[in-house]
């Protein structure tokens, strides 16, 4: 492969193009036409083959040239640039610690989630009603437990009425009044659950269900709410974000098992969150693969790829012929390349909560007074943390990291 940056330029236009929305595109591509950038690609050609090409007659044959000289360059910075975002990495400093042990983490998500899934039944459960302010008051009972001081019951007893929204309640006036004035309102990506901002104030924006599942939703919302005000826009480790949550998700499960709601409740309200990781876990499988092969060599091409395959390829695999392993290969380093292009921020998202359900469940294994003090220290304070720090100071062996067996926790939930 001719290891030229204009050819690869080039071709990454043609897929920021293609896959990126308008506003999504890198700075200066719009003024670039299509033509603009055949007309690079066609001089390549010429230099390998000697001849030239029609750009308007031939331009699928010139982007099969460009894809295939410039495939893996383009998958390689992508994948480098997303494991960069997740490890909270640039040119001065390296989340080596996250680098190292990324996969690690996912294998071992999987492996748990899986294991549950495989054998997991899912089952409708009619979850008990409560009223607006039978949810209030639950959400208060777990905020008091969790934090004696009262900081944080105080904080929402203060933003209840006007922080607090419940977007089913608006009509469609003041639903479209509310997301013309939100700074980070994504019309594409719009959540029932979620905390945005308006004016500089961050507002709790909450689907009210009315049922035990709304005290999930408030405490996981409460507490994102809490890394704003408490971040003072100090940036956070995107792999850290959705840690807080997620702990005192499980803790709120726990203590609505104490408050008497069945058994099989609880199960069907922890069933939505491993469905939500399950999700993650799915959609991250694929780049698992590249990010292998990367943080192993640093780089990703064609030989390490066909290496790597030829690895992990099952009986089925190893039976067909070197044209189809190729096409097989190629398929599934393009299929890559479109979904990080297209999904940058959701990925993001998806490792964040995969990281933050692994730190979680840990924590919820050494649940204890300790456990509590600490994550409130986390909480308030998550901006000055880095993973490893948490990893450390939950107690997990960051040399062999391991994940408890997910019944013992789902036990404790229980119980």
């Amino acid at each position: 492969m001719e290891n030229n940056v204009q050819l690869f330029g080039a071709y990454g236009l043609l897929l920021a193009k293609k896959y990126l929305n308008e506003e999504d595109r890198p700075e200066g591509l719009h003024g670039l036409s299509d033509k603009e950038i055949y007309r690079c690609i066609n001089m390549f050609y010429e230099r390998r083959y000697g001849k030239s090409l029609d750009i308007v007659k031939n331009r699928k044959e010139l982007y099969s040239f460009a894809r295939k000289e410039s495939r893996y360059y383009i998958l390689c910075e992508n994948i480098k640039m997303l494991i960069m975002r997740i490890c909270n990495f640039d040119l001065e400093t390296v989340d080596l610690f996250m680098l190292k042990n990324l996969l690690t983490i996912y294998g071992n998500i999987y492996a748990v989630i899986w294991n549950y899934v495989d054998d997991f039944k899912f089952e409708e459960c009619r979850l008990s009603k409560l009223t607006k302010d039978e949810v209030i008051d639950i959400v208060r009972g777990v905020l008091t437990e969790v934090d004696p001081s009262l900081e944080w019951l105080k904080i929402y007893n203060d933003i209840f009425d006007k922080r607090i929204i419940y977007l089913n309640e608006l009509d469609d006036n003041e639903f479209k009044k509310l997301n013309d004035t939100l700074e980070d309102y994504d019309e594409d990506n719009f959540e029932n659950a979620c905390v945005k901002t308006k004016k500089g104030d961050h507002l709790v924006l909450l689907t009210y269900e009315g049922n035990i599942g709304d005290v999930i939703s408030t405490v996981h919302e409460f507490m994102h709410y809490i890394i704003e005000i408490k971040r003072d826009n100090k940036e956070v480790t995107n792999i850290l974000m959705e840690f807080p949550s997620i702990f005192y998700e499980y803790y709120a499960l726990i203590y609505l098992k104490r408050m008497g709601y069945s058994d099989k409740e609880i199960k069907y309200l922890e069933s939505y969150r491993t469905c939500d990781l399950w999700n993650g876990i799915v959609d991250t499988y694929l780049l698992s693969h590249y990010i292998k092969i990367f943080v192993e060599n640093y780089e990703i091409n064609e030989e390490l790829d066909i290496e790597y395959f030829s690895l992990i390829a099952d009986d089925d695999v190893k039976n067909l012929t070197y044209d189809e392993i190729m096409k097989n290969v190629y398929e599934q380093c393009d299929a890559c390349t479109e979904f990080i292009m297209t999904n940058p921020q959701h990925l993001e998202g998806v490792t964040s909560y995969v990281v933050g359900s692994y730190l979680a469940l840990n924590a919820i294994d050494r649940l204890g007074k300790n456990t509590l003090y600490n994550m409130k220290d986390y909480t308030n304070n998550i901006s000055d943390y880095n993973p490893y720090d948490i990893f450390v100071g939950l107690g997990i062996d960051v040399d062999k990291l391991e994940l408890k067996n997910i019944e013992k926790r789902r036990k404790k939930i229980r119980n």
